[in-house]
């Protein structure tokens, strides 16, 4: 019998000059995240990555100390948890939909059932439109949604659960295969448990519920847009992507708090720097608000359309022509899948992104003196 041969691990040689290469600059002990120069690097390699095999990151280059390993460990281990997080709630949310969907199309088919003796052929029309909308959703959602979140969750696990090997020059002394299965099979356990016990948000959460982000910096500058204008001040992109990588965190039923740890910045800099950051979390709610409202209308057009073709085709009857019904048939069909499209999915959606840019907009924002790194 032919044994199967061996997965051989994925291996990505990254060079660094610091941990700073990898961990963003606002991270603080506990809350370390990574930086958009790392991210885009496993964006790049991904497809270069075989699909089962495990990950080993060769962090090649200047060897960080203890203190610098154990920080580049958490931000790789609590971005991809985070995002873990983030496909987990998506996940549930897909379940739900097709549960509807299923339960949809039963008590339809059930109904058209029962009504096909007692009804006329023209109402009959009308009663297959609901099969044909939620038996469609029914086999075309698992494929089109729920599968590559699937994908995307195995992707992160895989991520989160690489190997880490520190070298000074690439091509160092390599773990075993056996190693890096055993070990990343753990790890990828171990992420899936943390997931189901909650274990991101309570990594930031205080004991009277409140989600607490923290982030540093040297200087005011590291946190505000140099290109702003006086009054209209907004902070910098690379504090925005590191306050979206903590979004995942954040839930609009939970208070929000924001601690920024730096040097002893005046009254002048920190009301620079919470106006920024007002200025910002504003426009992220006009963005979804924008985007609900642009979702209602679509609903409203869609509604009217469906009533419209609705109208046309009871009043035809059978008196219409073949093609004409038909046309009808269509359109019902047309302006009934992107009306459900956009009631359970866009429309949803945009709300929840609404409420948790209100919630995150109503976040306190407090300072405090920068502790020193202490050396091992």
């Amino acid at each position: 019998m032919k044994h199967a041969a061996k997965i051989q691990p994925a291996r990505l040689v990254y060079q660094i000059s610091g941990e700073e290469d990898i961990v963003s600059c606002f991270s603080t002990a506990g809350c370390e995240l990574l930086s958009d120069a790392f991210l885009s690097f496993i964006d790049l390699m991904r497809p270069c990555i075989p699909e089962r095999a495990p990950i080993v990151l060769e962090i090649t280059g200047k060897k960080p100390d203890e203190a610098g390993r154990k920080s580049i460990d958490n931000a790789i281990w609590l971005h991809y948890l985070l995002q873990m997080t983030r496909i987990d709630r998506s996940l549930k949310a897909c379940r739900i939909k097709i549960a509807w969907f299923f339960l949809c199309t039963v008590l339809s088919s059930v109904f058209l059932y029962m009504a096909t003796k007692n009804t006329a052929e023209v109402a009959i029309q009308f009663l297959y439109l609901p099969i044909w909308f939620f038996g469609y959703r029914l086999l075309i959602f698992p494929l089109q949604e729920y599968l590559p979140l699937c994908r995307e969750m195995k992707w992160y696990r895989r991520l989160a659960a690489m190997k880490l090997v520190f070298t000074q020059t690439p091509g160092g002394t390599q773990p075993s295969a056996d190693a890096v299965m055993e070990e990343t099979e753990a790890y990828s356990r171990e992420a899936m448990e943390g997931i189901r016990g909650g274990m991101p948000a309570r990594r930031l959460m205080k004991e009277d519920g409140t989600v607490l982000f923290r982030c540093r910096a040297a200087s005011s500058g590291e946190l505000l847009n140099p290109c702003s204008a006086p009054g209209h001040g907004l902070i910098s992109g690379e504090l925005a992507s590191f306050l979206e990588q903590l979004e995942p965190f954040a839930m609009p039923e939970r208070a929000a708090e924001l601690l920024i740890s730096g040097p002893d910045f005046s009254e002048e800099e920190q009301s620079s720097i919470l106006s920024a950051l007002r200025n910002y979390l504003r426009l992220r709610c006009r963005k979804a608000e924008d985007e609900l409202r642009e979702s209602r209308r679509r609903i409203i057009h869609y509604s009217l359309g469906l009533a419209a073709s609705s109208v046309v085709l009871y009043f035809c009857g059978s008196g219409a022509g073949l093609a004409l019904h038909e046309f009808m048939l269509i359109t019902l069909w047309f302006f009934g899948d992107f009306l459900v499209d956009y009631i359970l999915l866009g429309h949803s959606e945009a709300r929840y992104r609404l409420r948790l840019c209100r919630r995150l907009s109503e976040m306190s924002v407090r300072f405090e003196p920068a502790q020193p790194r202490e050396n091992p």
